[in-house]
């Protein structure tokens, strides 16, 4: 799903709701400059992991395991490459971990990494009205800006729980109203609606089920309103 919707978030929630441990990869923590030490890092991780047990949450995997793996890293070392291989063999081969990852970008996404029998798809998408009413609620109230600034929200079309928490902040700190301080966001659609709506268009092409409502994903234009 786009970014700013929550799925990093989502990863801790499961592993709460769950009662197990989770331990995470971020690919800013492994890269390093030197040859040999991304992929020792790399490996390292696996193991604290496999000894923490529980879950294992993967930030933006099509940047650990990018669907066009044609070029190197840039220096001619192949590290991509060989992070890339050193992931997948350890997926194949471990048994003790549930994997849960989050990714912006589905055509990104390596075809070894969804292929059948070894992941679940799902999207992840913009909020609907009951949830952006709760962001809102939850981000107000971390802001301590009030109950009237709650009676007058700005319209929110499109917007992620990223784009609410960033309006709140703001407007905390500028001591301007809501509204006001609606005017400095932009919402990831509106800055990169031809990537959004492609994205949305991939999603719908495959089939891939709505987190919320566990079927196909429809695009929300699409979607039949339901009535009063």
């Amino acid at each position: 799903g786009p970014p700013g919707t929550g799925k990093s978030l989502a990863h801790k929630c499961i592993s709460g709701e769950m009662l197990l441990p989770m331990a995470s990869l971020k690919m800013e923590e492994v890269m390093d400059q030197y040859v040999g030490n991304s992929e020792q890092y790399q490996l390292q991780a696996f193991k604290a992991a496999v000894a923490i047990g529980g879950f294992l949450a993967i930030d933006e995997i099509e940047q650990v395991i990018p669907a066009n793996q044609s070029s190197s890293d840039g220096n001619g070392s192949g590290v991509e490459r060989r992070l890339s291989g050193q992931i997948k063999t350890f997926l194949n081969d471990q048994d003790s971990l549930f994997i849960i990852a989050g990714a912006n970008s589905i055509k990104d996404i390596h075809p070894a990494m969804v292929r059948s029998g070894r992941a679940k798809l799902m999207w992840a998408g913009w909020p609907d009205r009951e949830a952006k009413d709760a962001a809102w609620r939850m981000y107000l109230r971390k802001h301590e800006l009030g109950e009237d600034a709650a009676r007058k929200l700005p319209k929110d079309d499109w917007w992620t729980p990223a784009d609410i928490a960033a309006c709140c902040s703001e407007a905390e700190i500028m001591q301007c109203s809501i509204r006001d301080a609606s005017g400095s966001i932009v919402p990831t659609y509106q800055s990169r609606r031809e990537d959004m709506e492609a994205l949305m268009a991939d999603a719908e092409a495959q089939g891939i089920q709505d987190s919320v409502t566990g079927k196909p994903f429809v695009h929300p234009r699409k979607q039949k309103k339901s009535s009063a």
